[in-house]
Order: C-alpha cells, then structure tokens, then sequence
C-alpha cells in the first residue's frame, strides 16, 4: 500500500488523499479523498501512516480556518475514501503513528492552527479496536514483553512464531479467520500456551534474549483460539532493537 496527502499549490484549502495498491510490477490506484475548504488558512498535510498491513492508514493536516474537516483522518484501505473514524482537534495535527497491528492511532497538536500565533498542544490516542492480539512493551533484547489474548473465558490458546510471512494470508480450515506467518520460517510449531481467564484477556509474558546479533530481526507470532471450531486471531511483528 502507498499513500501520499497533498493539497492543491494554487489553492491551499484543497485537501486530497491518494491511496495505491502496490504490486512487484505494478500500481493500481484504489481512491481519493477530496475536501476543498473555505478561508485563509492553510491545510497542510503534515503526515501519513500506516499499520504494517497497509490496511490502517492515518492522515494528519493543519486543518482549514472553517474546520471542515477532522484534523486527523483514518481510514481503511479496502473501505474506501469515507474515514472509518478522525480525530477533531481545536488546532493543527503536527504528528501521527499508527501501531503496527493498526489497532491504535496517535497524534500530537498545536494548541491552535498552525498560521496562527501562540503555544501549548495536546496528545490523542484512537482505539479502533478489532485486534484480539496485541503487544505490550517494546522487543528489546534483554527486556520483557506481553503478549495479550484476548477471548472467552476458557478458550485454549496455540501460538505459532516465526520469521516471516506469507504473501498473503491464507484460510486453515476449520478456523475461522486467516493464517500470515509463512510454514517455511515456523521455529515455533502451534504451541498451547494455556487458556483465556475470566477477566477475557490471558497475558503471555516473554523475555527477549540479550544477543545483540538479533537486532534488527524481525519475529513474527500469531495465536488461534480452539473453541467452537477455532478463530486465528490477528499477527503481531515483534521487530527485535537494542
């Protein structure tokens, strides 16, 4: 996926969002968004982001003297050029992020808009949910991690590792939901690693080995849940830093 926000160099306050698909040979444009605004400030785009997938994209903008539109912009790549969700702030989005499992979006402010003299600024976490599976700290060597399973309340959990991933992924019958990690790299075989508590979130805890000739490496996990003919939760990059 490629994305790139811009706006129009004779007018300041046409705002457009331009989303491809990226192919070994190819791209193929997949939409735009458009939002011409009204007076004299400008709407900047400031920057992009997306998930590790390409599917969660974030737009962050200065935003028009007439607000007509959020700040920040989210959208998601198969739905189209309609936001799945934005954050409206009273001033200028300066930064974006977006996790790696797409889950999560942040942005930093300007208290007011960028053409207009003055201070002070906010933060903003978006929690677009969906993500079953999620990381808790940061995969340093030598440190600990979380790996947190979300679910119903005795489901057993397998967790598979590896180090890379597939094309694309793939259905695994009777699973519900698709298998990423590439069978080829697999050094951790489904594992069972226990069963969901009654609060509905099993927490696996995990030390990364202090071997500084791992940094750089990237790990790849994935869990499924065994109940009721099994879902496969979403995958999880644990890229490997100092």
């Amino acid at each position: 996926t490629f994305v790139v926000a811009g706006v129009d160099a004779a007018n300041w306050v046409d705002f457009k969002v331009y989303c491809w698909r990226i192919g070994a040979t190819t791209a193929t444009p997949l939409w735009t968004y458009q939002h011409v605004s009204t007076g004299a400030q400008q709407d900047t785009p400031q920057q992009v982001e997306l998930s590790a997938d390409g599917k969660t994209i974030a737009v962050a903008s200065w935003g028009a003297q007439a607000n007509g539109h959020p700040e920040v912009l989210i959208f998601d790549r198969d739905v189209g050029n309609v936001p799945v969700a934005s954050i409206d702030t009273p001033g200028s989005a300066m930064d974006v992020d977006v996790s790696e499992d797409g889950q999560f979006v942040v942005a930093g402010t300007k208290a007011v808009h960028a053409n207009t003299n003055g201070n002070g600024g906010e933060a903003y976490s978006y929690d677009l949910g969906g993500q079953g599976y999620r990381l808790r700290g940061t995969p340093s060597i030598g440190r600990s991690i979380q790996l947190e399973i979300g679910g119903n309340p005795g489901d057993p959990v397998l967790l598979w590792a590896g180090l890379a991933l597939l094309p694309s992924p793939v259905p695994v019958f009777p699973f519900r939901g698709s298998f990423a990690l590439d069978p080829a790299f697999l050094f951790l075989l489904p594992t069972p690693v226990g069963t969901i508590p009654g609060s509905g979130v099993a927490t696996l805890p995990v030390t990364i080995p202090f071997d500084p000739a791992t940094v750089g490496a990237t790990v790849y996990t994935q869990v499924a849940r065994t109940t009721a003919g099994g879902t496969i939760d979403n995958f999880l990059r644990l890229p490997i830093t100092p």
